[in-house]
């Protein structure tokens, strides 16, 4: 790894827990951590599913869906960090992120925006525009996560790609023993409300993990003995059983982690059949068109067993020599050398 001597990092995320992004940024910053890097992790959201003993971490405490006041207090609290904290390179990691190093971020500190999905600023466009504006002015350099994104929405700027990295699980308790699998924020994009109806018309049972603002409702229409919503669990693959097939009808994704930790735990996985999810290049018996096609594929691997559902090994194992967290932080920390010299 290059001298890192010179620069101090910072990365700004939108919480200490959550989504692939965040979870992502902080086994990196663990990583570069490690590895002797001068890295700090902001949060800007509340978070209290982690006790934070490490004092290179902050937590700005912005209540979750604040509103435009709480919003400029807490950026404002983002802005005094940076005044005293003398970093050199700040990592902006999605989209809230991306709005605070546009208004906060010193024009001598060198920026990083960290593209995590192909539908940035989805429903807020001109927002987004005018954010990614200021960013350009600042020469903010892009990072992508995606072999699919090629360039960076709306300027075209061209990104470098450093995909997330898969740490193994810690522990293998395997308690959950469900025929299906639902993993991720459970919002609109995602289309969880598919995976509980099949598993409700085919009888079937499914096992939810993650939280999200259709969570009161799935649990409303489906909750039951054979259809359990577990949650936000901060390393559900240490209780998930390897038998249970992932299920996933995002009608989009940003990285797809859930897909690569399933991969890579051995499970069974049915995918929707779009852009985003064919960029792993699984073989097509993975992937589905459609509630029928799922179902079909659902009953025949109750029928034949879920062995074929699997990844084979060796596409695995290229897939964790892709992900390890070694080479991610490598390509960070070569990324940090170059935009600082």
């Amino acid at each position: 790894m290059k001298d890192s001597s010179h620069y101090k990092v910072l990365i700004l995320t939108n919480s200490v827990s959550g989504g692939g992004a965040e979870i992502s940024m902080m086994n990196l910053y663990e990583s570069l951590k490690k590895s002797g890097i001068d890295v700090n992790l902001c949060a800007i959201n509340t978070d209290e599913s982690r006790t934070l003993i490490d004092d290179k971490i902050v937590v700005l405490g912005r209540p979750w869906k604040a509103g435009l006041v709480e919003t400029a207090k807490n950026l404002n609290k983002f802005r005094k960090l940076i005044s005293k904290g003398n970093f050199t390179i700040i990592v902006a990691n999605c989209e809230l992120p991306e709005l605070y190093l546009a208004f906060a971020a010193p024009r001598k500190v060198k920026h990083v925006a960290v593209e995590h999905t192909s539908r940035p600023w989805l429903g807020r466009r001109l927002l987004g525009i005018f954010i990614r504006s200021l960013l350009s002015v600042r020469k903010t350099s892009w990072v992508t996560v995606s072999t699919n994104q090629k360039s960076v929405w709306p300027f075209g700027n061209k990104p470098v790609l450093i995909r997330n990295a898969y740490l193994p699980p810690e522990n293998e308790a395997e308690v959950s023993g469900s025929t299906l699998l639902f993993v991720g924020r459970l919002n609109s994009n995602k289309h969880p409300e598919i995976a509980a109806k099949v598993a409700n018309d085919l009888g079937v049972s499914i096992d939810f993990y993650g939280d999200g603002p259709m969570i009161g409702s799935l649990r409303g229409e489906y909750q039951s003995e054979k259809c359990r919503f577990l949650g936000f669990v901060p390393n559900p693959w240490n209780v998930i059983s390897k038998n249970s097939i992932l299920v996933v009808p995002s009608e989009f994704e940003g990285d797809g982690m859930n897909v690569v930790e399933a991969a890579l735990n051995g499970n069974p996985m049915l995918l929707a059949d779009n852009y985003d999810l064919r960029r792993f290049n699984f073989p097509d018996h993975l992937y589905f068109k459609g509630v029928d096609s799922l179902k079909t594929k659902i009953q025949d691997a109750q029928k034949a067993g879920v062995d074929k559902y699997r990844l084979e090994s060796k596409a695995r194992a290229n897939l964790g020599l892709e992900r390890s967290i070694t080479s991610i932080t490598r390509q960070w920390a070569d990324l940090f050398t170059q935009i600082d010299s």
